[in-house]
């Protein structure tokens, strides 16, 4: 538990997207919806296919 811990103090962005993941999980209807998943492949395609090819 004190790796955790430590961790989100050095990396703080990953405790703040894990608050806010299990805050819209909580409270926005339909956030774990076939839809949902499929709008957010289609908003990072594009960034996704430059992030392939800058590797």
């Amino acid at each position: 538990m004190k790796r955790i811990i430590a961790y989100f103090k050095r990396e703080p962005i990953w405790a703040i997207f894990l608050g806010m993941f299990l805050l819209s999980s909580i409270f926005v209807r339909g956030f774990f919806s076939t839809g949902n998943f499929l709008n957010i492949l289609v908003q990072s395609a594009v960034d996704d296919m430059l992030a392939l090819g800058m590797t």
